[in-house]
């Protein structure tokens, strides 16, 4: 049997009391012959138990609430691209997210990064991802295409407020890509990619 008490919310103390016993008309002469008890019936014996255990709270999910929420970017986190160095900031700094939560997660920029109209970015419970733009160019003359790809992810912090990550990421495809990037434009080397933060609220 155990008898026992909380002292506290998270701890136990108790007795554990065993009991041994002979039941039975022929219980005297059972208990002379000895058995793999080595103790003299009836007998109880007592233990005391102490436990004590951390509580763990539960995780309550977050649901996004519906409505249009606008942010801004952060900072580079990573410049695979080096786009700093060529006024990338600036163009962060000009630009807000946009993004409209109603019956879809529909995300926009707008500003020099401008990305609209707004694309369904795959909300599933409080995370989210999608590409918000893919822009491929073709050489005209060369066997190879340019791909400039914006893709983000983020979640919600809590019900009304979110942060995300945007990764901007040049590639290319094609037999002739090394020609190709040598006559291209872009200031910097092919492929890489360069990823930045942002964070939104609820208007």
């Amino acid at each position: 049997s155990v008898d026992g008490t909380f002292p506290t919310e998270d701890s136990i103390e108790a007795d554990v009391v065993y009991s041994f016993s002979c039941e039975g008309a022929d219980c005297a002469e059972l208990l002379a012959e000895g058995g793999p008890l080595e103790v003299e019936l009836p007998c109880t014996s007592t233990v005391a138990v102490e436990a004590s255990w951390t509580a763990e709270e539960p995780v309550m999910p977050i649901v996004p609430e519906k409505g249009d929420y606008s942010g801004s970017f952060g900072s580079i986190t990573n410049d695979g691209c080096t786009l700093a160095s060529l006024g990338f900031e600036s163009a962060m700094t000009n630009s807000t997210i946009d993004i409209r939560n109603i019956s879809r997660m529909m995300f926009g920029i707008s500003g020099e990064l401008e990305v609209m109209p707004r694309v369904d970015c795959g909300l599933s419970g409080d995370t989210f991802g999608c590409t918000l733009m893919e822009m491929p160019e073709s050489h005209p003359t060369l066997d190879a295409t340019i791909i400039t790809k914006l893709d983000t992810s983020g979640s919600w912090t809590d019900t009304t407020n979110l942060s995300g990550e945007m990764t901007l990421d040049f590639s290319c495809t094609g037999t002739d890509c090394a020609t190709a990037l040598q006559q291209s434009p872009y200031p910097f080397s092919i492929p890489c990619s360069t990823t930045f933060d942002y964070t939104a609220s609820r208007n």
